[in-house]
């Protein structure tokens, strides 16, 4: 069955979107562009499946709205973005046209985000890699560019300033006798910065503490 639109007006609060009145008492929201794109006009019978991909658009547009707003504090993951728009009631495919929108324009790259989540942890938290990588798994990033990240910032030497710096922060380096009392202690506090055993022996037979 079709319906016959009875009123066309742009919205007050957002200058992009058009709000569509039915003779039947139905408004519908919609963008701009859809609605020229359609070449809608006052008078005109439309029936659901216009109806349906009128306010399929406005939900597109809506769940963008909110995206930008998320993405406007930091930069975010595609996961982030999908865990937000989902708790905001939005379905999987209309959060799937969200994110590919998005990458399009360049407003998400997990590449990037995995650069700086990678470098605040590196530099500032001064944590091992271990810790980076469990992070971004949990953001979904994909295996290769967990290891192209990794790779990036720590090498063997970057690793040893850093477990060097928390025995130096943690005055664990002060005598060994010190060290042998406390070396399992010490040994777990390094694993829990991100540094692997491996690592962490490699440093320590180094330094000649074991």
């Amino acid at each position: 069955m079709k319906r016959q639109i009875k009123s066309v007006k742009r919205s007050t609060r957002y200058k992009d979107r058009i709000l569509i009145k039915l003779y039947d008492g139905e408004l519908i929201k919609t963008s701009e562009e859809f609605f020229v794109k359609n070449s809608l006009k006052v008078d005109d019978f439309i029936d659901q499946k216009v109806i349906d991909s009128l306010q399929e658009d406005i939900r597109i547009r809506q769940a963008l709205d909110t995206a930008y707003k998320f993405l406007s504090f930091r930069v975010r993951s595609s996961h982030e973005v999908d865990q937000k728009l989902s708790q905001k009631g939005y379905n999987k495919l209309e959060i799937s046209e969200v994110i590919k929108k998005l990458i399009t324009m360049n407003y998400l790259d997990d590449s990037e985000f995995a650069d700086i989540f990678t470098r605040d942890k590196f530099k500032v938290k001064k944590h091992g890699p271990l810790t980076v990588i469990n992070g971004l798994k949990k953001h979904r990033i994909s295996d290769e560019t967990i290891q192209n990240t990794i790779f990036k910032y720590y090498t063997n030497d970057s690793i040893t300033e850093l477990v060097e710096f928390h025995l130096i922060k943690k005055k664990k380096l002060s005598t060994k006798i010190y060290f042998n009392e406390n070396k399992q202690k010490i040994i777990s506090m390094l694993y829990r910065k991100g540094f692997s055993y491996e690592d962490i022996n490699r440093v320590l037979v180094e330094k000649k503490l074991i």
